[in-house]
């Protein structure tokens, strides 16, 4: 669906396996959900990268590669990023 949208992924990255059960994996969702609502929600300093980071730490040990979690970091530090930071934040 959203490649409608947005084109195919660029890549995919096999992070690994977890023996988790489906009910701990529930469980753990439920204690992130707290921290992670519309209200807490923050483009540039928590997003979706950093829960999926969270995610992946907890099922398999080992997060997401930096270099995803650190894009808007990224984008921030060029100068089109620095110009739009004011409108984002």
């Amino acid at each position: 669906m959203f490649s409608q949208f947005l084109g195919q992924p660029t890549k995919q990255i096999n992070l690994g396996e977890t023996e988790l059960p489906e009910e701990f994996f529930m469980e753990l969702l439920r204690d992130l959900a707290p921290r992670f609502t519309q209200n807490t929600y923050n483009v540039l300093t928590h997003n979706c990268n950093n829960f999926t980071d969270e995610v992946s730490n907890l099922l398999i040990g080992e997060g997401i590669p930096k270099d995803i979690v650190d894009l808007p970091k990224t984008f921030l530090a060029t100068p089109m990023g620095q110009s739009f930071a004011p409108m984002i934040q």
